[in-house]
């Protein structure tokens, strides 16, 4: 099946917290998810607007050429969707029946989560970011690991 590509400015409202309503041409949807096909490497492109029946209905290939409501509400709504706290410092690490537990501070306060296997749930960058990945699913970012303290940094160089 052909992808249907969204090429000119849509008209979109917020149906809840996660979804939009998508007018463009002929192509009159509601309720649709919009999700991002490469949100690690490239967030502003190629957002996918998916039905309830997760098929994708439409793609646009480039948030900035909507407008700036349209892109606002967008933007929003991924951001909703997408939502990954900023490890500020880890303050400990408990490694227990195979499991490692981490307690960390985040902008949103102090989280606890457990990681199955760092090898596989935690991905460093060369420009010193990382991503985690929790047993539950949930994301976790820490921007830099190398402007952490020494502690967090103590902690951190026994995962990473």
């Amino acid at each position: 099946m052909a992808r249907n590509y969204i090429t000119g400015d849509i008209v979109n409202r917020r149906a809840d917290m996660a979804r939009v309503d998508l007018d463009c041409g002929d192509l009159h949807e509601k309720d649709l998810s919009p999700r991002r096909l490469f949100p690690i490497t490239d967030p502003d492109h190629y957002i996918s607007f998916l039905n309830a029946d997760g098929h994708e209905v439409a793609v646009i290939a480039d948030i900035h050429v909507l407008s700036r409501q349209s892109r606002a509400v967008l933007e929003d709504v991924m951001k909703e969707y997408y939502l990954i706290p900023k490890i500020l410092e880890v303050l400990e690490i408990d490694e227990r029946f195979g499991m490692n537990k981490w307690t960390v501070r985040t902008e949103r306060g102090v989280q606890s989560f457990q990681i199955r296997s760092r090898h596989s749930d935690i991905k460093p960058f060369a420009d010193g970011r990382v991503l985690i990945r929790d047993s539950n699913d949930n994301r976790y970012e820490i921007e830099d690991w190398r402007t952490h303290s020494k502690a967090s940094k103590k902690w951190l160089n026994t995962q990473i």
